[in-house]
């Protein structure tokens, strides 16, 4: 599971998926551009989790972009591009318990 805080460091895909950046997103996910947290590890952005937690530590969301491109009401192409990436996306729920 990797993981990456909302606030601190959201994924380029994420962010154009949630601010509707279609022809962004298409463009990261046709490059299958991947993101390092470190210079060691590099993770395939549809298949990072974005969290948000409260000031207390607990935990506010986690989405994968899956289940961000559903939110948002993404193209069609999106989200096949995204289960292209990440085909095991589909059969991960988000913190609510629910799959995309």
């Amino acid at each position: 599971l990797v993981q990456w805080d909302y606030d601190d460091n959201p994924t380029p895909l994420f962010m154009a998926i949630k601010h509707r950046k279609w022809k962004d997103a298409f463009k990261i996910l046709v490059a299958s551009d991947s993101v390092s947290l470190s210079s060691k590890q590099q993770y395939n952005q549809a298949s990072v989790w974005i969290s948000r937690v409260e000031n207390s530590g607990k935990l506010r969301w986690r989405l994968l972009p899956l289940h961000a491109s559903v939110i948002f009401k993404a193209p069609l192409e999106i989200v096949q591009l995204l289960l292209l990436d990440y085909p095991d996306g589909i059969f991960c729920k988000d913190d609510h318990g629910m799959l995309p």
